[in-house]
């Protein structure tokens, strides 16, 4: 018996020694993973193959954000699904998660806040924004763009009407001011008509200049689709002019994108609506037309000489006529001399001298064009359409090479 007591005691003993080594390893398992655990991260993607989790992660590293790849199914707060979850962090709290999630909408648009635990619990945010395309990750060049979804007032919006109490409600700008993580976006409208002009800029940002190439690349799609060109120069803007059209709404505008330093800025500019200059433009100040956008000439001189130029290399007109042109500001938008624009309408006209063969007290019209001070961009006046055309439209119509115009 007392072989068998023994016996038994040693199963006892190794059993409850059996018992406590599963017991700490258990233990120990749930302490790793509680250590290992993230908390807080914001999800930028979920994909079923590894290698490209990895890839999509190394982009988030490329662009300085810590980050990391993790299988769901080892987290019970994530659920069963089998995927690779691509994220960002681990940060603090759920509101550093939902202000990240923010700056990655643009390249991962349904990047969230998420909790990640070993309990089984679900605990995520969504950010907040749903227009503006998500924080200027893509502004299309559609009429309106910036009202298809009433802004939120955690936005810090703020609104100023402009000009002089005395002057009637349709003469006086409204000027919109919006605060959002990382821009700052400001607004210029007329009470009416709509909006006149929108600058939106994020400084210091490191993403900044792959969301430039982004937004260069859909300019350019966007161009060929509407039939116009892009003025750029590689690296720090570009910038798209949908042509002036009387019978469209807004018939005459900008779309620009400007890389400064660490520095983006987007903007839009709409010109005329249906033919017509806003009627508060004069009533804007001179802050809502500051740009980062480079001037390609800030006088009348420097435009009639870009003029000049083009017109030279492309030989529309024999070199001894060129001489015996006259070069004039001769604005045809039928507004007031003291309004602001952001190009010169230039006339040119024969020169009849005492003695030669035409009438000295006429100047016959020659050409008429119109130059916009960003780009350079040169249009043509049509003589017979009575509307201004692109500046190939003119080398078409005296049979010429037709060059590329976009810079």
């Amino acid at each position: 018996m007392s072989g068998v007591n023994r016996c038994m005691n040693g199963n006892c003993v190794f059993s409850w020694a059996l018992w406590l080594l599963i017991l700490l390893i258990l233990v120990l398992a749930v302490d790793g993973v509680a250590d290992d655990a993230p908390g807080w991260i914001v999800s930028c993607r979920i994909v079923e193959v590894e290698e490209i989790a990895v890839r999509e992660m190394e982009l988030l590293d490329s662009l300085g954000y810590e980050c990391g790849v993790l299988w769901i199914p080892d987290w019970p707060s994530l659920g069963s699904y089998e995927g690779w979850m691509v994220y960002v962090g681990p940060v603090d709290s759920r509101d550093e998660a939902e202000q990240v999630s923010f700056g990655l909408l643009w390249r991962f648009p349904d990047a969230r806040g998420t909790f990640v635990d070993e309990y089984p619990s679900s605990c995520g945010c969504a950010p907040a924004p749903d227009t503006m395309n998500d924080l200027t990750g893509l502004f299309p060049p559609t009429q309106d763009f910036m009202h298809s979804v009433a802004l939120p007032g955690s936005w810090e919006v703020s609104m100023e009407v402009l000009g002089h109490d005395s002057l009637d409600e349709w003469d006086r700008s409204v000027h919109i001011s919006q605060r959002l993580p990382g821009w700052k976006i400001e607004e210029w409208e007329d009470i009416y008509l709509g909006t006149v002009e929108v600058r939106a800029v994020r400084e210091g940002a490191q993403i900044n200049a792959q969301l430039f190439e982004r937004e260069c690349r859909y300019l350019r799609d966007a161009a060929e689709a509407l039939g116009t060109g892009v003025f750029e120069e590689t690296g720090k803007y570009i910038l798209l002019h949908r042509l002036p059209d009387p019978g469209e709404r807004n018939g005459d505008t900008d779309f620009w994108a400007v890389l400064s330093g660490d520095s983006i800025e987007y903007g839009y500019r709409c010109r005329s609506f249906y033919g017509e200059m806003p009627y508060s433009w004069r009533s804007i100040p001179a802050e809502a037309r500051e740009s980062l956008l480079p001037l390609a000439f800030d006088s009348d001189e420097g435009a009639i000489d870009i003029l000049y130029n083009r017109l030279t290399m492309d030989e529309v007109y024999d070199r001894e006529s060129m001489d015996d042109f006259s070069y004039g500001i001769e604005y045809m938008d039928g507004w007031e001399l003291d309004v602001y624009r952001d190009y010169r309408d230039i006339a040119i006209r024969e020169v009849h001298r005492c003695g030669g063969s035409g009438d000295p007290d006429t100047a016959p019209i020659v050409d008429r064009f119109r130059i916009y001070s960003n780009s350079g961009e040169i249009l043509w006046w049509h003589p017979l359409y009575g509307e201004y055309l692109p500046y190939r439209e003119l080398l078409a119509f005296k049979d010429l090479n037709v060059p590329n115009m976009s810079k």
